[in-house]
Order: structure tokens, then sequence, then C-alpha cells
């Protein structure tokens, strides 16, 4: 089911702007609830959501293979949220935020501004510099808000 949800999402988003953040499916008996989480450059709307799910309902009735009595949610992954792909950290370049990560046998947080991103490791400058973090290592980041 959720590689057929997936298939659906590719066709749908990208007209539309948007990107796939997360897919989440939870058996629930008859009825499995689908959590998909949308976003965009500028973030989403109440009415995009909406719109999706909108569409993806219409999908849902014509796919066999996903039951008609899924539940679905569709909204956006919201600002704290931890990042899960890389596009999640690119989407961040510039912003404040808060990494949990692993260095010599502990786990270490600290926050700082994202100045960069790649396959491999992200760069932070914190208050005592600069910051080199394999991705292996981090065990969770996110953005900071900041009043």
């Amino acid at each position: 089911m959720e590689e057929k949800i997936r298939e659906i999402l590719d066709r749908i988003l990208p007209a539309k702007g948007m990107e796939l953040v997360d897919l989440e499916i939870h058996p629930n008996g008859r009825s499995p609830l689908v959590r998909i989480f949308i976003d965009r450059l500028g973030g989403v709307t109440v009415r995009d959501c909406s719109e999706v799910a909108r569409e993806i309902s219409i999908h849902f009735q014509v796919e066999e293979s996903i039951p008609d009595t899924a539940l679905l949610e569709v909204s956006s992954p919201g600002i704290e949220r931890p990042f899960k792909t890389q596009r999640d950290y690119e989407r961040n370049l510039n912003r404040k935020i808060e990494v949990r990560y692993k260095a010599d046998n502990r786990v270490l947080t600290t926050e700082g501004v994202l100045t960069s991103v790649s396959a491999e490791k992200i760069s932070v400058e914190t208050k005592s510099g600069a910051l080199e973090l394999p991705l292996n290592l981090i065990l969770m980041a996110r953005q900071q808000l900041s009043f």
C-alpha cells in the first residue's frame, strides 16, 4: 500500500510545487490511518492540504490496492519536527537548528546556524565556532524557533 500511495503522490505533488516530507501508515483493523506530510518553499496552507487530500481520496477510490475505508490525514510537517532527509537540511540552510549527535561514545547537543549541507555532512556555526558533523553521527536535528 505504501508504494502505491507514494506513486500517487509522485504524480500529484510536483504539479503543485509540493513535495512529500513523510508518509506514515498505521494499521487500524479495516481502516488504516494514512498520514501524509507535505511541504513547499514558503510552506503549505490548510487549503493546500485540503486540495491534496481531495485529490488523493479520488485516487484511493480508484486504486484497488488501497482500502476505501482508509482514514486520511494531510498536513504540513510542523516547524519543529526532526529532519529526516537531506532535503530537510537543505530547506533549513541559514536557519538556527538544534542537533543531537554522537561523539566519543557520548551524546552531545548543540545549537547554531546551519551553514552547509552535503550528502555526507552538515556544517553548523555555533557560539564556539564552526562544527562539521557527518550525517551518520546525527541522532536528531530540527529547526529552532527564535523569538
